[in-house]
C-alpha cells in the first residue's frame, strides 16, 4: 500500500461585492493520497481518534487512487499533532515546514 501525505498552499479566490474586487489568496490544504481502502480506514481513525470530521473520499484521475482534503485550519492543527505525537523525532524538516505553514495560513497573492 502506498500513502502519500501533502501540505500545500493552494489558491483559492476570496470574493467580495463589486466588479473586480476579487483578491487571490493561497491557504493551507492538507491532502492524504491513497487507495479506497486505505482512505476509507485512515478516515475512520481520523474521525475517532483525532476527533474531526468524516471527509468524502475524492476521485482522482487514474480510478485506484482516492484523496481526503483537509482545508480547516483547526482539523489541520489537530491532525498534525496527533502525527506529531507518534513521529516527533521523525522528518524534522517535514514538521519544521508544517509548522511555518500552520503559523502562516494565508499568503496574498497579486
Amino acid at each position: 500500500m502506498i500513502l502519500k501525505i501533502l501540505v500545500s498552499f493552494c489558491p483559492k479566490l476570496r470574493g467580495q461585492s463589486g466588479r473586480n474586487k476579487r483578491k487571490k489568496q493561497k491557504r493551507l490544504m492538507f491532502r492524504i493520497y491513497g487507495n479506497y481502502k486505505l482512505i476509507d480506514s485512515i478516515n475512520n481513525i481520523l474521525h475517532e481518534d483525532v476527533g474531526v470530521g468524516k471527509k468524502t473520499p475524492q476521485k482522482t484521475m487514474n480510478e485506484t487512487t482516492k484523496i481526503l482534503n483537509y482545508t480547516s485550519l483547526k482539523e489541520i492543527e489537530e491532525i498534525s499533532n496527533w502525527l506529531i505525537g507518534a513521529a516527533d523525532q521523525y522528518c524534522n524538516e517535514y514538521w519544521d515546514e508544517l509548522h511555518y505553514k500552520l503559523r502562516n495560513p494565508i499568503i496574498e497573492v497579486s
